[in-house]
């Protein structure tokens, strides 16, 4: 499914009206389809709902679903927050509220009213701003937010939260904290960025009848489904054996951290690689095979800290040559050798070559090595690592996430995932993607390791960069979300992850 800016749902809105469409017809549906997706979120019937209409298309969405909530038992009361409409579908819409009857309430003249009905509210509809929103609501409206943020009500947004920025996410001044986003045909970016991923609460997206081809002919980032991801794993022949599904080379750990390196490795195994080998310091080879029987193990080289020494080479040339994909980073540590064994890694490998964690922090500085690697290369940085590889800080990569990770793999030739709330997988054509799944509970350590592990694995099957990075991403965070299922975010683990990750490829072989 493809997240439009608002400039772009605009395109895609006026070319459906120059083929027949009217505004009012496309706002009915669009009232309608968001009136349908409340009710399924919460049982309307007998209902007080408060329904913020503002004075654009946004808020003539909020008078059709004043109308329809009222066709299906609720008791709507509307609130005009900002005045009488200013377009004329709205003002239709309107009007129809006002042929049914239903109570209106201006937010400037009956303020007090308008607080108090809030306050008795089940529901509150929030169509107040729309895509076009970019500036700071004023001290009334905000305090109108304020209000709706400590009510106890169910808080439904139609198309985003009001208050926030469509293309980027932002919250200039008061938003609405939803805790269902009814977003029209597609995504928005502000779903997936900033302060608009809270904000949102739970999107579900609707149909209004935009002609599908007329979205997909728009460029601009995408999401995937399962039932997508599902087509990217070819069925596995009954004839088959473990060299027909690929070799991942991994070189993990160091002293003190040779979790990364188990959870890195069993997610390899867990995702199918064929087989998985792990390249380590020979300090901690004992632990990885005793916690790990499933793998085998090259014992490195190690220096007196206990990391991998940058002399280690010698005794990997051998498995980069019979590997089908290879993993470098997770646990590794920041010795200064580190980078020696990176750059020798990168002017030999022949396999696509995935930099995590250490891996990446071996960058740093260091950007020209990624031009010596003669294969493809895949990088998954979590912000604090992407800001040390672009010489910004946090705070820039998160206020243009989207940006700086295009940006980046554009101008390195390289395929990027952005790790966080609202993944961004950036490929070197340009393209992106945003991934919809995962939980605040996968904030924890090992839980990049843990991706690192399934994209190495998917690459070494055979997946090409671009599917086994969708793959891994969706994966990994649905991963997620079914161990919040049984568990909390408080207490979610990689292992718990891990745990979900048969259900997941039993869903996919079905």
């Amino acid at each position: 499914m493809k997240v439009l800016t608002a400039s772009q749902m605009k395109q895609a809105e006026d070319l459906t009206v120059r083929r027949g469409m009217s505004w009012l017809r496309l706002m009915e549906n669009a009232g309608a389809a968001a009136a349908k997706a409340i009710r399924e979120a919460y049982p309307i019937e007998g209902k007080r709902v408060a329904i913020l209409c503002g004075q654009g298309n946004n808020g003539g969405d909020g008078y059709v679903i004043a109308r329809k909530l009222k066709e299906n038992g609720a008791r709507p009361t509307v609130i005009r927050v900002l005045g009488l409409p200013l377009t004329k579908e709205c003002e239709e819409m309107c009007r129809k509220v006002m042929e049914l009857g239903l109570p209106i309430y201006d937010l400037f003249s009956d303020e007090d009213e308008c607080y108090s009905y809030i306050e008795q509210a089940h529901v509150i509809v929030d169509a107040v701003f729309g895509t076009g929103f970019h500036a700071r609501p004023d001290p009334q409206t905000a305090a109108l937010f304020h209000r709706v943020n400590r009510s106890k009500a169910f808080v439904a947004a139609v198309d985003l939260p009001s208050g926030i920025v469509c293309d980027t996410g932002a919250a200039p001044g008061a938003f609405v904290q939803a805790d269902l986003t009814v977003s029209f045909s597609v995504y928005k970016p502000c779903h997936f960025l900033g302060d608009g991923i809270d904000a949102s609460g739970r999107v579900e997206v609707v149909q209004i009848g935009i002609p599908q081809d007329d979205v997909n002919a728009l460029a601009g980032p995408e999401t995937l489904s399962v039932e997508e991801i599902s087509q990217f794993f070819p069925k596995r022949k009954r004839n088959s054996n473990k060299g027909d599904y690929g070799t991942a080379l991994l070189v993990c750990g160091s002293y003190g951290m040779a979790g990364a390196a188990i959870l890195a490795g069993r997610a390899a195994v867990k995702s199918g690689a064929g087989l998985v080998r792990i390249a380590l310091p020979k300090s901690i080879y004992e632990i990885l095979a005793t916690s790990l029987p499933e793998a085998v193990f090259l014992p490195l080289p190690q220096t007196m800290r206990g990391t991998v020494s940058g002399q280690s080479m010698a005794c990997l040339k051998d498995a980069l040559q019979t590997a089908d994909a290879f993993l470098f980073g997770p646990g590794l540590g920041r010795d200064p050798e580190i980078p020696l064994l990176l750059e020798s890694i990168l002017k030999n490998a022949q396999c696509p070559i995935v930099l995590d964690a250490d891996g990446i922090n071996a960058l740093a500085g260091r950007i020209h090595m990624i031009e010596q690697a003669k294969a493809p290369l895949i990088l998954t940085p979590h912000p604090g690592e992407m800001a040390r590889l672009c010489g910004v800080s946090v705070q820039e990569v998160q206020s243009d996430r989207l940006g700086i990770a295009t940006r980046f793999a554009k101008e390195h030739n390289l395929l990027l995932i952005l790790k966080g709330a609202g993944t961004v997988i950036a490929l070197p054509d340009g393209r992106a993607f945003f991934n919809p799944t995962g939980n605040p509970g996968m904030a924890t350590a090992g839980s990049g390791d843990m991706l690192a592990g399934m994209l190495v694995a998917f690459l070494a099957q055979g997946l090409p960069p671009e599917h086994a990075a969708v793959a891994a991403t969706w994966l990994h965070g649905r991963a997620g979300d079914k161990a919040l299922e049984a568990g909390s975010m408080h207490s979610l683990t990689p292992t718990d992850m891990l745990a979900q990750l048969p259900d997941l490829f039993s869903q996919i072989e079905r």
